[in-house]
C-alpha cells in the first residue's frame, strides 16, 4: 500500500491513534448484500454549493423532497419581494437562501450517515 520508504508511516506508527482533522475523517459502511457505502464527516461544500443534485447523487429522495419545497418557497418568496420592490423582504430572502445553504452543508453528511444506517448499513471502519 504504502511504497517501503514510507511503510513506518501510519496512524498506529508511533503507538498512538493519529487524530485527523474533523473535515478529512470518513466513515466506512456495508450492509448485508456486500455493497459498501461511505460517508465522510464534516461540512460538505459540494451539498452547499449543488444542493439538490448533490441529494440526488446520493440516493436521498425522503430528503430530496422537502429540501425542494423549502427551496421552492424561498424562491417565490424572493420572486415576489422584487417584484413588489419590497427591498427588505428580498433582503431577508436572500439572507435565508444563504443561511439554508450554510444549513445544508453542515449537516448534509450527517444526514448522508443516517440514510445509509437506516438502509441497513453498519460501521466497517472509521478513518
Amino acid at each position: 500500500m504504502f511504497p517501503d520508504s514510507l511503510s513506518h508511516i501510519g496512524p498506529q506508527a508511533s503507538g498512538h491513534r493519529i487524530r485527523l482533522p474533523k473535515a478529512t475523517r470518513s466513515i466506512l459502511l456495508k450492509n448485508v448484500a456486500g455493497e459498501y457505502g461511505y460517508a465522510h464527516c464534516g461540512f460538505s461544500w459540494s451539498a452547499f454549493f449543488l444542493g439538490d443534485l448533490w441529494l440526488i447523487a446520493k440516493g436521498m429522495w425522503g430528503s430530496l423532497i422537502p429540501v425542494v419545497a423549502l427551496e421552492i418557497a424561498l424562491w417565490l418568496c424572493s420572486g415576489h419581494a422584487e417584484a413588489q420592490h419590497n427591498h427588505p423582504l428580498f433582503t431577508v430572502c436572500c439572507i435565508a437562501n444563504v443561511c439554508f445553504a450554510v444549513i445544508r452543508g453542515e449537516y448534509s453528511n450527517r444526514w448522508h450517515l443516517a440514510s445509509l444506517l437506516d438502509r441497513g448499513f453498519v460501521r466497517v471502519f472509521d478513518h
